[in-house]
C-alpha cells in the first residue's frame, strides 16, 4: 500500500522502475530455453521472456574459441562485473550445433579428445565422436524435458 504524505500536493507520482532481475533468475531462464531448443522444442515463449529480462541490464555476448567449441559468453554489465554466464557452446565445425552447459561442454571435449589421434589438433574421427556423443545428449534431453517445460515462463 501508497500512503501519501504531505498534505494537499498536487505532484504527480513518479512510477517505480521495475527491480533488475536477479543474474540466478537470467541463467536459469537462458539454460532452460538452450536446452528446449536442444532437445527440439519450442523454445520461444523463453526467448522472448529472456530477451525482456536482460533488456534492462546492459547485456552484451562474447566468444570465446576453444579447439572443438565455441564458447558464448553473457555479461549483464548492471548486474555486477562479475555478473557472466555461459549461454550456450557451438560446435566449431557445424555452427548450428550447440550445448547448453557447462558438463555438456566437458563431455564433448572428452569425446573429441579421447578419438584425437596423439599429436594431431583436427581429425575426422575426433569430430565424428563428438557428434556422435552430440546426437546421445540431445536424445537424453529430449526424452527428459517434454514442451510443456518449454512453455512455463
Amino acid at each position: 500500500m501508497t500512503l501519501a504524505l504531505g498534505g494537499c500536493s498536487r505532484d504527480k507520482p513518479t512510477p517505480r522502475e521495475a527491480p533488475l532481475p536477479r543474474l540466478e533468475t537470467v541463467q536459469a531462464l537462458a539454460k532452460r530455453e538452450c536446452e528446449c531448443r536442444m532437445a527440439g522444442r519450442d523454445s520461444s515463449r523463453l526467448a522472448k521472456e529472456f530477451n525482456r529480462q536482460i533488456a534492462r541490464v546492459d547485456a552484451h555476448a562474447r566468444v570465446t574459441l576453444g579447439a572443438s567449441l565455441s564458447l558464448q559468453t553473457v555479461c549483464l554489465h548492471r548486474l555486477g562485473e562479475q555478473a557472466c554466464f555461459m549461454a550456450e557452446a557451438n560446435v566449431r565445425t557445424a555452427p548450428d550445433e550447440f550445448v547448453c552447459t557447462k558438463g555438456q561442454v566437458v563431455d564433448l571435449e572428452a569425446a573429441y579428445t579421447q578419438a584425437l589421434p596423439p599429436g594431431a589438433k583436427r581429425a575426422r574421427a575426433a569430430e565424428a565422436a563428438l557428434t556422435q556423443r552430440l546426437q546421445g545428449l540431445r536424445e537424453e534431453l529430449a526424452a527428459r524435458l517434454p514442451q510443456s517445460a518449454c512453455d512455463r515462463v
